[in-house]
């Protein structure tokens, strides 16, 4: 045996949450060959008793009079919901870890509480991405696009000598370039795509 967890007494938990949202649209069609997306969005939760008000914009272009190219893009603030696990977490109940050497031996033993630091926050991300699309010919499309999306205050577990703490000191960031191509015969359709991505987390 090498690792032994132990946990205390069952604990019954209990957590309640409500949640407000509403979403505002427009479209403006500027010109023929540019359009033009508004949003904004509203939240309030129950759990972290905060309220937030998201913006989006996003466009379409067509360069050109054939309308065979078209460049697409926004960006956007956006505020995650809260899991329910995270209010609890510090009424769960209490674990101990025991170790041993590969003899045997006891290595040590440690009993965890666990924390939540700082208070209970929404995650926050500001996304954007960038998407061309070129018509090659009536039956071959090819499209090439890349999105980012960076969160901070994520949620973070972070063991310490006696202890597990959770807090809003998370920070992650999601990249992504996607190639794709359609092509249209009779009545089938073939896509074929690459996907390069990269996430990072850290805590601060």
């Amino acid at each position: 045996m090498a690792e032994r967890i132990d946990f205390a007494d069952a604990a019954g938990v209990n957590a309640r949450q409500n949640e407000l949202t509403l979403f505002a649209l427009d479209k403006w069609n500027i010109r023929p060959q540019f359009t033009l997306d508004l949003g904004l969005r509203f939240d309030r939760d129950s759990l972290t008793g905060e309220s937030h008000a998201a913006p989006r914009v996003g466009f379409a272009l067509a360069p050109g009079k054939t309308g065979r190219s078209v460049l697409r893009g926004g960006v956007g603030l956006s505020y995650d919901r809260v899991n329910l696990n995270v209010p609890t977490f510090a009424f769960l109940p209490e674990e101990t870890v025991t170790r041993y050497e590969e003899d045997g031996h006891l290595l040590y033993t440690r009993r965890y509480a666990h924390l939540v630091d700082g208070g209970i926050h929404n995650p926050r991300s500001v996304a954007w991405n960038v998407e061309f699309d070129q018509q090659i010919t009536a039956d071959l499309l090819l499209r090439a696009g890349y999105q980012l999306r960076d969160t901070v205050r994520d949620f973070v577990v972070e063991p310490g000598i006696d202890r597990l703490t959770l807090s809003n000191t998370g920070h992650n960031r999601y990249r992504e370039f996607q190639t794709t191509a359609r092509y249209r015969f009779h009545r089938h359709i073939a896509n074929a795509s690459y996907v390069r991505s990269m996430e990072t987390c850290r805590s601060r």
